[in-house]
């Protein structure tokens, strides 16, 4: 939740107060308290992306013609995920990378996984928790770990670049005995 002040010049209270963000057609992100009594730090439900919004704030009163405002807004990110991403060599002739990670409490998190020349080769959406991604041996990648759901994609933890080397730990001996003809 956030803050507004409004500065309302002509006509009486109580006014109907009406903030939404420009794309939505409905609904009512002001909350209180009641217009009355105050017109500063009027609660706002603020959409928290981490990008700008465009919100457009209607006045009216019932006898004055109703007035609209807009302002640009940007919320920090309410949650952001965490992961720990590392090589996994258990079978150097199938390397992976292990990725683990937590939404904050949001629910999806999606997991994109780039290689050295910046092509994504892993995208998918999930829950909290470990997956395994298999790539190539002797190669770098960069995993990005963002909030799944619209416009959340810019809620996302720093970029971890993983460099995979993974080598081939066992060795053959080979052992002549009794030759026969």
């Amino acid at each position: 939740m956030g803050k507004i002040n409004l500065d309302i010049n002509g006509g009486n209270g109580p006014y109907n107060i009406i903030v939404r963000e420009i794309s939505e057609l409905s609904g009512n992100r002001y909350i209180g308290p009641n217009p009355t009594t105050t017109l500063n730090n009027l609660d706002i439900n603020y959409i928290k992306d981490g990008i700008p919004h465009l919100y457009s704030v209607s006045v009216s009163n019932g006898v004055c013609s109703q007035d609209t405002e807009t302002f640009e807004h940007t919320c920090e990110c309410e949650v952001t995920p965490s992961f720990v991403a590392s090589q996994d060599c258990s079978n150097p002739q199938d390397p992976k990378i292990t990725v683990t990670a937590s939404s904050g409490g949001t629910g999806l998190i999606r997991i994109r996984i780039y290689n050295s020349s910046n092509v994504v080769v892993h995208d998918i959406t999930s829950t909290d928790g470990t997956q395994l991604f298999s790539v190539n041996n002797n190669s770098s990648y960069r995993i990005n770990v963002s909030l799944a759901g619209a416009g959340l994609e810019n809620c996302k933890a720093n970029d971890q670049i993983i460099n995979i080397s993974c080598t081939v730990t066992c060795s053959l001996n080979v052992t002549i005995s009794n030759p026969m003809c």
